[in-house]
């Protein structure tokens, strides 16, 4: 060991660690070899450089009291891996962030075969932080056992451009948890993959009545018994998320898995989102009131479901309104209120200018449905309606005056002419926004996915007259 620069250096060992004490700053690079529970006190900070792996025996844990650093980049990326790695046996245990100092961050980390429920405290991650502030970007979960990310008490943690695997082995069935859990923090899911969950394991769960949560342009890559997300009793914005294959294809979780899953209270926002292919795309239980605006359902079996909490039937009723959203596909209902189409629910709705499937059962005449004069059924003329990630699926809509291909001019993205227009041009609410629009845009917001962004289809019309057609 040397001091270079004011820092403990620690360099190119194997040399297994047991029971560390690090209480000045210090800095680990190359290969480290961790063979028990590494504690960093208040007041000294850990470094990891770039190109590190840091490999720990079974159920070797990292507790910080003080403050971590692991800055790897794309090229030579910080590895957090078992002793062995794929060789090896077991699972490490995890990283605990407890009142930790300052910024703690991950940057370009791999963390391999973490066991998040190791019995040490009620942390359940692989990642673990209790009233700290962190930072995690461009990183990546996989082989682990428990939550990938649990962030608690008061926590702040922005999750940026991160992978959060299937869990276990990466075959469904054998482990894993949720990509991320929150209770009464701060949370910012920015860019992130969640891929297939098998099992009760959401892709995020944040819960935490007060407590603010933003959530956009992540992708959720479905499961077989529960949610992409599940926002409990908190408030949430979610734009320009994707949500796929939310089926609950397992015995008795047919109606209780949806893309989205808002419960009890809470102030939600929910605009721009895509949902394919979910038994549920969108499920409203309980208390709570979700403006869902310019969002587009493919291929769902019901497009939104509403009721009150199982628990206290009859209470905590809920109010969605539903604006500008192309619902099209749909292989059973629009809307249910209820568990299914033969329970009742006191929960409303108001929805209104929006495109609905013609072969979907409606809601027309239904007390419990306020729905406005504006919604029409006619096809929305998606660029490729697909119902896989990987038939690269695109719903924006179609137009004779321009439409945006992210395919186009070798996947550089242009504005390509289509020779049939969309309905669902200049279709929207004339009281909402749609300034972010690119000209011409007929002084009206599109329906669906891409209303009021700069990837909004074109309009053919000078002002934002048309006739509508009602059902």
């Amino acid at each position: 060991m040397r001091t270079l620069f004011g820092l403990l250096f620690i360099g190119l060992t194997a040399t297994p660690l047991f029971a560390l004490e690090i209480t000045t700053n210090t800095l680990w690079t190359g290969p480290q070899a961790i063979g028990g529970d590494v504690f960093v006190r208040r007041g000294a900070t850990l470094r990891i450089g770039a190109g590190t792996t840091v490999s720990l025996a079974p159920d070797a844990s990292i507790f910080v009291f003080g403050r971590l650093v692991a800055d790897g980049s794309a090229s030579a990326p910080i590895h957090f891996t078992r002793t062995g790695h794929r060789n090896g046996i077991g699972r490490w245990g995890k990283i605990e962030l407890t009142s930790a100092t300052g910024e703690n961050r991950f940057r370009h980390c791999e963390f391999d075969y973490g066991n998040g429920l190791r019995p040490t405290t009620s942390a359940l991650g692989v990642v673990s932080v209790h009233n700290t502030r962190l930072l995690v970007e461009d990183c990546a979960f996989r082989y682990f056992i428990g939550d990938c990310v649990y962030v608690a008490e008061g926590s702040t943690a922005t999750l940026r451009r991160c992978y959060f695997g299937t869990g276990g082995d990466e075959i469904p069935g054998t482990g894993g948890g949720q990509g991320v859990t929150s209770y009464y923090s701060w949370v910012n899911l920015d860019s992130c993959v969640f891929a297939f969950r098998k099992g009760r394991f959401d892709g995020a769960d944040l819960e935490g009545q007060g407590f603010k949560v933003w959530v956009h342009d992540c992708l959720f890559l479905g499961s077989d018994m529960d949610d992409g997300l599940d926002l409990d009793n908190s408030d949430a914005i979610v734009e320009r998320c994707w949500f796929f294959d939310y089926l609950g294809s397992a015995p008795g979780w047919e109606n209780r898995c949806g893309g989205l899953t808002m419960n009890a209270g809470g102030t939600r926002l929910i605009r721009n989102c895509v949902f394919v292919n979910c038994r549920q795309g969108i499920i409203s239980k309980g208390e709570t009131r979700p403006f869902i605006a310019n969002c587009t359902f493919y291929r769902c079996v019901n497009d939104l479901a509403a009721y009150e909490a199982m628990e206290l039937p009859g209470m905590q009723v809920g109010h969605p309104v539903v604006r500008n959203c192309i619902m099209w596909g749909t292989t059973s209902q629009t809307l249910v209120l209820g568990w299914d189409s033969g329970s009742g629910s006191s929960s409303t709705v108001d929805i209104d200018y929006c495109i609905v499937d013609s072969t979907a059962t409606l809601f027309a005449g239904d007390p419990r449905v306020r729905a406005g004069r504006h919604i029409f059924r006619a096809d929305p003329l998606f660029a490729n309606p697909a119902t896989t990630i990987t038939a690269n699926p695109d719903f924006h809509l179609r137009s004779r005056a321009g439409r945006w291909d992210r395919r186009a001019a070798g996947g550089q993205g242009a504005w390509v002419i289509d020779f049939v227009h969309s309905p669902g041009i200049d279709a929207g609410d004339p009281a909402s926004v749609w300034s972010f629009e690119p000209p011409p845009n007929g002084n009206r917001i599109n329906l669906g996915a891409y209303g009021n962004t700069p990837e909004a289809s074109k309009s053919i019309y000078s002002t934002s007259s048309r006739r509508w057609m009602l059902y």
